[in-house]
């Protein structure tokens, strides 16, 4: 959400608190979206509940500066890989490398999503081996999302 649409409303102190906010209620919707997923209904609603109402966390999302934006789309990753990974589809790989590559860019947080993504692989395909061998390529697609987020860097 660019800062921008909130500075003729705001002085640009309060559109970046409110910018933090919005981020926290939809990082809190998409939390009980992904443990509702991952869990069930009554996890992901006591979770989401407790992760709304909770003082410390919504007093620390309206400073300037945080990372809220950071969490949101690090929640938002683990559920688009649960989300795609069900199907199974070179497609869906193609979607989890861009959007951890593109992602990278905004943060660095959201490099913990490579650790993740390999254990929910191992896990849904059960250590089989000749699986593994097999749908090779599918997991190589993988390595798109290590293109540098800044080229320069490198210079």
């Amino acid at each position: 959400l660019p800062v921008f649409l909130l500075t003729p409303f705001l002085d640009i102190t309060s559109a970046w608190a409110t910018m933090n906010l919005i981020y926290y209620i939809l990082t809190t919707i998409v939390l009980y979206f992904t443990l509702k997923r991952l869990f069930n209904q009554r996890v992901a609603f006591i979770a989401s509940v407790l992760c709304a109402v909770s003082l410390p966390p919504i007093a620390w999302a309206t400073r300037i500066g945080t990372d809220v934006h950071g969490y949101f789309f690090t929640i938002l990753g683990i559920y688009l890989i649960e989300l795609l990974l069900d199907k199974d589809k070179f497609h869906s790989y193609l979607i989890i490398a861009s959007y951890i590559g593109i992602t990278s860019i905004i943060r660095e947080n959201v490099f913990v999503l490579y650790p993740y993504l390999a254990i929910a692989i191992i896990y849904r395909h059960r250590w089989d081996i000749k699986k593994y061998i097999y749908n090779l390529w599918k997991y190589s697609i993988i390595l798109l999302s290590f293109i540098p987020s800044h080229p320069l860097d490198f210079l």
